[in-house]
């Protein structure tokens, strides 16, 4: 039998299954691809699953890490402080005995004053500082030449000498203040002076100023000296300073 197009029955049948098969054939391609396509998005996800999973750990890795080095850095800084603050925190001066020498300068004669009294409560030696050439006994004028020498960080040639000053372990220095700082003839007798491994105490008299960190004017001057906390005493509490001495005394250490 031949059919319309010229084909026979048999060779329609045989188109119809080949086209069958092509077009299963095409399929299954599709279908290939489909699933390819679809493996390549589950790998993907899964990929990133992973990627996100390590970096998260490694997030937290970091986080721990820096935690512990931030927890060992704090650590090692409360170390450092309390090693500072035991560097640098005040320190009685004495033990309560060895030689004392009380050291002064006075222009007013407060100073004098409060000098003598530490005197009889320590049984201390006294050394007045004098300079050569003495400063002038007018107010105004004097404050000039303190201004001067100052200025000039001068050191003013000091008239007299301590004796012996190795038998001394305690040495208190006592001054006014001139111009918000120590005369400068007491820093000529720092200068003249080696108070290594001393304990030394300050007290000043003052108007109204303070000690001014003269204290740590000295300690600068003496590096290697023992410097406690200093004393102030303003010119009109002279008459009251007593009890202010005995306790600074005794914070130190100092006395008979």
């Amino acid at each position: 039998m031949t059919l319309k197009n010229g084909w026979t029955k048999m060779e329609f049948h045989i188109n119809n299954l080949c086209c069958q098969l092509q077009a299963a054939e095409w399929r299954n391609k599709m279908m290939v691809k489909k699933i390819g396509k679809l493996s390549v998005a589950w790998m993907m996800v899964f990929t990133m699953a992973l990627t996100l999973a390590g970096c998260g750990s490694a997030e937290n890795t970091g986080e721990d890490n820096d935690r512990a080095s931030v927890t060992e850095q704090n650590e090692d800084n409360r170390q450092q402080g309390n090693d500072s603050e035991s560097d640098t925190s005040p320190q009685s001066a004495g033990n309560g005995s060895g030689k004392i020498l009380v050291a002064y300068f006075s222009h007013s004669g407060n100073t004098k004053r409060i000098a003598e009294d530490i005197k009889e409560k320590t049984g201390a030696d006294i050394f007045e500082i004098k300079t050569v050439d003495p400063y002038s006994d007018d107010y105004n004028t004097v404050l000039d030449e303190a201004k001067k020498e100052q200025k000039d960080n001068a050191r003013p040639e000091l008239s007299e000498a301590v004796e012996n000053m190795e038998q001394y372990e305690t040495v208190i220095i006592g001054f006014p203040i001139w111009w918000g700082d120590m005369p400068m003839a007491v820093y000529s007798f720092l200068d003249t002076y080696d108070l290594s491994r001393k304990n030394v105490l300050t007290f000043c008299t003052h108007g109204g100023s303070g000690l001014c960190g003269t204290d740590s004017n000295v300690q600068k001057e003496e590096k290697d000296a023992k410097v406690a906390d200093g004393l102030a005493i303003s010119d009109s509490s002279l008459d009251e300073a007593g009890e202010d001495i005995d306790n600074w005394l005794r914070d130190n250490n100092v006395g008979k």
